[in-house]
């Protein structure tokens, strides 16, 4: 995990920066949604990725700086692009060494630019993330392919704007295993929970795993796009 190479100031979180709220929703207990078994269809050619899918297609309609890249270049990837302006109003910055980092599937962006408006509410107008893309990657634990190495799935570390969140600061107490959401009731860690659980709400995102969850993301929230079930998984 590339480590933050950079310090930024740090604003005052002021009443009039975090949006207002109802009730908390009462979440209940999270579980993997189990998946019907199909007959896998026959594999469809290799597409060349030449001109844009029909995702690329979509986001280029909706305004989004996104170009495609060579299939060939990023096979484990359906999907290659490149972001190079926002999506949904917020500018994602890649913070690390290695470019192939920030290269992410289309659907992945797709998620993300339907995700802007959330982030708007919150005052953010750029996020630092430390990886989308990282070939070859697994989950350290299981062994398991992580979305990581399809491009699905981006690590969020700081939020910017009319605030500055960090994860690793900003979470508040880490509770291993707990659930995240509803969102605490105390000033500092209310911010970032209240995006957590707004993000959640949404279903942008399958997968979505906060400093809760293992020690691994304690400086993150991943955030993974997944055919494999309609829900999302959050902890």
């Amino acid at each position: 995990m590339a480590e933050p190479d950079e310090a930024h100031p740090e604003a005052v979180i002021s009443p009039s920066t975090v949006p207002s709220t109802s009730e908390p929703k009462e979440y209940p207990p999270l579980t993997r949604t189990a998946t019907a078994l199909v007959a896998p269809a026959p594999a469809p050619a290799a597409p060349s990725n030449r001109g844009g899918s029909r995702c690329l297609k979509r986001l280029q309609v909706q305004g989004a700086d996104v170009k495609a890249l060579p299939k060939k270049d990023y096979p484990d990837v359906a999907d290659p692009v490149a972001v190079e302006g926002p999506l949904g109003g917020v500018r994602y910055h890649y913070r690390g060494k290695r470019e192939v980092h920030a290269v992410m599937d289309c659907s992945l962006a797709a998620a993300l630019l339907r995700a802007g408006p959330i982030l708007k509410r919150f005052g953010i107008e750029k996020v630092i993330h430390y990886s989308a893309l990282r070939p070859g990657a697994r989950v350290a634990r299981s062994g398991r392919i992580s979305g990581h190495a399809s491009g699905k799935a981006i690590d969020l570390g700081e939020f910017l704007g009319k605030t500055h969140l960090k994860v690793e600061k900003d979470f508040g107490v880490v509770r291993r295993g707990a659930p995240p959401c509803p969102p605490p009731k105390t000033a500092r860690e209310l911010p970032l929970r209240q995006l957590v659980c707004a993000l959640a709400d949404a279903n942008l995102f399958q997968v979505l795993l906060t400093p809760n969850y293992n020690a691994d993301h304690r400086d993150h929230l991943h955030l993974e796009v997944t055919a494999s079930t309609a829900s999302t998984y959050l902890r």
